[in-house]
């Protein structure tokens, strides 16, 4: 087997998002290397999106190359371009995917590994993965395993920080039409209803302290909170070890839940928005 696995082409993992989504794309990889051990893997990263996005999670600790492509295009049109052309090769784009990627699903060369049942379909064979990987079930010992990769710290060790943490993404949800940031003012109803008995109140940004200080004005509650905005990964080590926590919609926000959930049974405010994809995470409050 060995052998044979040696020969198969490299199973592609497609990576779409900043350090959040990785994460996800880091997950599906364990969750693929426990069920084909010695399977060569390679990532695929995606610089598209809203923004610009880059690699932000070191994908090579996990044992797989790691590639990054240069998808990203601004929002800016050229008009000397023949508009024509560029619909009809999107067209043609589009009839193309739906004729190849139903046989290549159906041969199980390509697959999504969105849901349980999407992962369950990859096969020794697979070659190509590409979704967003948010439904798949939750094993606590993967976690552990990547909790260990991002802090290189014993999570049973790990010190709960006597603090409440606010995590509000503003960032690429200002310059989106479908989503909007979640309203203060639902924010500021949270802090009075639940009484957290803490002095020490952190709110993390993705977002410049000037911009968001346009969104505090609203607020009398948060004007008590200090405003800091650190790299994800230290974002996301305050969202998880902060003995209380409030999460926007974010997937930073989801990740510190299922960890504090998962590893350190303790509970996370989240809102109503993420309630269908992320239902099944346990010890969530929604607002």
């Amino acid at each position: 087997m060995a052998q044979i696995i040696r020969f198969i082409p490299a199973l592609r993992v497609h990576s779409w998002g900043g350090f959040g989504s990785q994460l996800f794309t880091a997950y599906v990889i364990l969750k693929l290397q426990k069920r084909f051990p010695g399977r060569r893997i390679k990532v695929v990263i995606h610089t598209a999106g809203v923004t610009r996005r880059i690699t932000e999670f070191n994908f090579e600790q996990l044992g797989v190359k790691a590639i990054q492509v240069e998808d990203y295009k601004s929002g800016t049109v050229d008009h000397d371009s023949n508009e024509w052309s560029l619909s009809f090769f999107r067209q043609m784009r589009r009839i193309t995917s739906a004729l190849f990627i139903p046989i290549l699903t159906w041969l199980n060369i390509f697959q999504t590994a969105n849901s349980d049942d999407s992962f369950a379909a990859i096969r020794l064979w697979t070659l190509i993965v590409r979704g967003h990987y948010t439904k798949l079930t939750r094993d606590k010992h993967l976690l552990e395993n990547l909790f260990d990769f991002l802090y290189k710290a014993d999570y049973t060790r790990t010190k709960n920080m006597d603090i409440l943490a606010l995590h509000y993404r503003l960032g690429d949800l200002l310059n989106l039409s479908t989503k909007e940031p979640i309203k203060i003012e639902r924010i500021d109803s949270l802090l009075k209803q639940v009484p957290f008995n803490t002095d020490s109140k952190f709110l993390l940004t993705d977002s410049s302290i000037e911009e968001l200080s346009i969104s505090l004005e609203q607020s009398s509650n948060l004007s008590f909170f200090r405003v800091v905005n650190y790299d994800p990964l230290t974002t996301l080590w305050f969202c998880i070890t902060a003995n209380d926590f409030v999460g926007t919609n974010s997937k930073i926000s989801i990740w510190a839940t299922i960890f504090r959930s998962a590893l350190f049974n303790k509970e996370s405010f989240l809102p109503k928005e993420l309630e269908g994809p992320f239902d099944t995470i346990g010890l969530v409050k929604r607002y």
